[in-house]
């Protein structure tokens, strides 16, 4: 077994956080992770509450009317991420070759985690992807200037949410970026370069994935896509490529989600011609 100093790097033969190996992965972000999966399991009950309870005024000595918690529950499928990758034995035993090859690792499975959130099809026995979803608004086609998004995140209020998060793919965030804040203006819309030190619109944190269809952004409120997520898992094992002197590693990783109330979540399309 290869040990380093790197406590987030992938290991042989352990199991880690999936918070700690791909906290940058969209599913850790954009939605509200309820728990872990222990084994596997194919589906998870996770209870929300629908509505909530009524407060009233109530005048002094006079009894408080009861109005319990709405209280649900929604069913989230999960699926298995799989990956299985072959290394020579000899090269398996330089550290830094080892963590090359841990780091690849998880960014195909960050990849394969983002691409299935955002356009997942709906499948029987597999999590539907957030485009996809029955019921998300249709937030129309970005124009000479920001308002669409600005009518989403107003939609998204209007629906009882609050706007946390915009998803986009890296040629339609060139897009905005290219709008100007005038005709025959050079400026950008969205803020001089030398002062765009974060991505955001509206005060809303931007995240661009070239997992996400390109032409395609979504407005969502992240409290409102629940989430379950498994540790990664990592084993080896000098069988299967035994005649050959090499090392395989596998990486497995389950996870799941489900959209509670589709009204609070706003698809943009935007024309990258």
């Amino acid at each position: 077994m290869i040990i380093t100093n790197d406590t987030k790097s992938l290991f042989p033969d352990q199991t880690f956080p999936a918070a700690e190996v791909v906290p940058d992965s969209l599913i850790q972000v954009v939605t509200t992770v309820a728990g872990g999966i222990e084994g596997d399991v194919p589906a998870m009950r996770v209870p929300f509450i629908r509505e909530d309870p009524t407060s009233t005024f109530v005048p002094e000595g006079a009894e408080i009317p009861l109005d319990d918690v709405t209280a649900d529950e929604i069913l989230i499928l999960t699926s298995k991420i799989s990956l299985i990758s072959k290394m020579s034995r000899e090269a398996a035993e330089y550290n830094t070759a080892a963590n090359l090859v841990a780091t690849s690792m998880s960014r195909s499975v960050t990849t394969k985690a983002n691409a299935a959130l955002l356009a997942n099809p709906e499948t029987a026995g597999e999590p539907t992807g957030l485009l996809n979803v029955a019921g998300i608004m249709d937030g129309g086609t970005l124009g000479k200037n920001l308002d669409v998004v600005s009518n989403a995140i107003t939609l998204i209020e209007a629906n009882g949410g609050t706007a946390t998060h915009i998803v986009t793919d890296p040629v339609s965030w060139g897009v905005l970026r290219n709008l100007k804040s005038k005709a025959d203006s050079n400026i950008p819309l969205i803020g001089a370069p030398g002062e765009q030190v974060e991505r955001r619109l509206f005060s809303l944190p931007v995240l661009t994935t070239p997992q996400m269809p390109v032409g395609t952004m979504l407005v969502l409120d992240n409290r409102e896509i629940i989430s379950v997520v498994g540790d990664i898992k990592l084993s080896t094992s000098d069988q299967q490529f035994f005649t050959s002197d090499s090392i395989a590693r596998r990486v497995t990783w389950r996870i799941g989600w489900g959209v509670v109330r589709p009204d609070r979540i706003a698809k943009i399309t935007v024309t990258t011609d």
